[in-house]
């Protein structure tokens, strides 16, 4: 969008990045949460850590920084065991009782009442993942990003 190839995109949003050839419309946000395997006996999001092979999102990637704050936020250094760019791959890893992982709860996701899943609340900290619409400030047209922002919710609404 930035370089004028594309007009809009749905993108993770890096809340330290502004530029005024950008306009950014929030859909929604994912908060931080620890995916766990349901045979996982540890009741606590550190102990969690402490105790099983940690799954870490690409650090070079939004998604990845934010993990880091929030492990950082928490002062725990998990057993570092496979670093991925891939959500679903990594919930995968966990269903097959290979680690846990630090990730957002994607909107729309079945995790929550997975058998093979178990999802601890992160609340000692308020990390975010931020869904944002972006579109060129110079070809922002204001009834067509109404438009496809009300879409995109419905379609999320009803997933």
């Amino acid at each position: 969008v930035g370089s004028g190839e594309l007009d809009a995109a749905v993108v993770v949003r890096d809340l330290a990045t502004r530029s005024s050839d950008l306009i950014w419309t929030a859909l929604y946000s994912e908060r931080m949460v620890l995916v766990c395997p349901r045979t996982a006996s540890e009741k606590t999001v550190q102990a969690m850590l402490k105790s099983h092979p940690f799954l870490r999102f690409d650090r070079t990637e939004l998604t990845g920084q934010i993990v880091e704050r929030t492990l950082r936020k928490l002062r725990i250094k998990p057993n570092e065991f496979l670093e991925l760019n891939s959500i679903e791959t990594m919930v995968e890893l966990v269903r097959s009782d290979l680690g846990v992982s630090v990730l957002p709860l994607l909107n729309g996701s079945q995790w929550l009442t997975d058998p093979k899943l178990q999802i601890l609340e992160i609340t000692r900290t308020a990390e975010q993942r931020h869904i944002v619409l972006v579109q060129s400030a110079a070809k922002h047209n204001v009834v067509l990003t109404q438009i496809l922002t009300e879409e995109l919710l419905l379609t999320l609404q009803s997933s």
